[in-house]
């Protein structure tokens, strides 16, 4: 039973981070980024203006893991995403194991 208990949690991972990607992606195509998105996937695109799937999942990522808003913070366009959707301070995330307390040492 053990495993299948892991085998969920893996399968909770997985969709978790695949909601927190779709998310991010989300977050880094709306119009507060648009000015620095748009000139990003021009410079990616070809001499015809066209840019294939994988070069523009490719550009909507760099932008929103590396690109430097010019702002004067050291923050990425996921660092403001992870920001606006961070909890109240003082809640914690009751997703996972306490920091420090491997996975499913809570089970008595």
């Amino acid at each position: 039973m053990r495993q299948g208990g892991e085998e969920s949690s893996l399968a909770f991972l997985i969709e978790r981070s695949a909601e927190l990607k779709r998310d991010l992606v989300r977050f880094a195509q709306s119009p507060r980024f648009e000015r620095w998105l748009v000139p990003a996937m021009l410079e990616a695109a070809d001499s015809d203006g066209e840019l294939d799937e994988a070069e523009l999942i490719g550009v909507i990522d760099r932008f929103a893991l590396q690109h430097r808003l010019p702002d004067g913070k050291r923050c990425s366009t996921a660092c403001r995403t992870a920001s606006a959707a961070a909890p109240p301070a003082g809640r914690q995330d009751r997703g996972g194991p306490v920091r420090g307390q491997p996975a499913g040492s809570d089970r008595g």
